[in-house]
């Protein structure tokens, strides 16, 4: 259940938003960090996941459904109550995670119920089918936004998307390099980059401003101030960046 899970959730991200997307990525970029080998990420999201899944299907499922699902009523109409009223408690109470379907995660919650009481009640089964798709998730998800964007090589990696660039073709020299470049951090391939995409990119190249330097650089980059970092933008922002620091270590040199 829990594989099957992450398979309606990747069918389900991959025709979502691309702004639900990006987000999905940064959530989990900030939660696990960008650097992180295998051998330390595997443990971290099994215990991540573990913990979360744990306590919300003590309180969702153990406590909402427990309480409700064996009340007075007739068993049938208290097991459904149960069921719909958790479920709907767990979408809304995920809403305010980035990048969460709250559609998505009500039905999840509908799956993680249906499990807790064919079982029984038995509330180690919800924690394992919760657990093992949160650790998928997070693996996926991690997999993903360190493949889209390569920190050791400014190159346009297998994982990248078909992107809506405004150039046929890729130039040679300086240009060709700030096309690179920002097809990588152009996470959903809209010929744009986003704040939160940018805010990966950022982590992942290893520039690591604070948060809120990181919006007043993004609000410079941004000249029309719609939201977006359009290629125009980028490489007038990169070039001027370039001459400035070009006359600050002539200027140093001269004195």
């Amino acid at each position: 259940l829990g594989m099957m899970l992450f398979a309606i959730e990747t069918q389900v991200e991959a025709n979502s938003s691309k702004q639900y997307q990006a987000e999905s990525l940064l959530f989990n970029a900030e939660v696990y960090g960008l650097y992180t080998p295998n051998i330390v990420l595997f443990p971290c999201a099994f215990l991540v996941s573990f913990v979360s899944a744990f306590t919300e299907e003590v309180f969702f499922r153990g406590f909402v459904m427990g309480s409700i699902g064996v009340s007075g009523f007739d068993p049938i109409i208290a097991q459904s109550t149960a069921l719909l009223i958790s479920s709907l408690l767990f979408g809304f109470m995920h809403a305010p995670i980035p990048g969460a379907n709250i559609i998505f995660e009500m039905i999840t919650g509908v799956f993680y119920g249906l499990s807790f009481l064919f079982s029984g009640f038995n509330l180690v089964v919800p924690i394992v089918i919760h657990t093992i798709y949160d650790v998928l998730i997070a693996i996926r998800d991690h997999k993903r936004v360190m493949t889209q964007i390569n920190p050791d090589e400014v190159v346009i990696t297998d994982m990248a998307f078909h992107g809506n660039y405004p150039w046929e073709k890729k130039q040679s020299g300086f240009i060709g390099i700030l096309q690179n470049v920002f097809e990588q951090m152009d996470l959903d391939g809209d010929g744009k980059i986003s704040e939160s995409e940018f805010r990966i990119a950022m982590r992942v190249f290893r520039v690591s401003p604070s948060p809120g330097s990181e919006a007043t650089v993004f609000q410079e980059m941004d000249k029309d101030h719609d939201g977006q970092i359009e290629f125009d933008e980028f490489v007038s922002y990169v070039s001027d960046a370039i001459k400035i620091a070009v006359e600050s270590a002539r200027s140093a040199s001269l004195t």
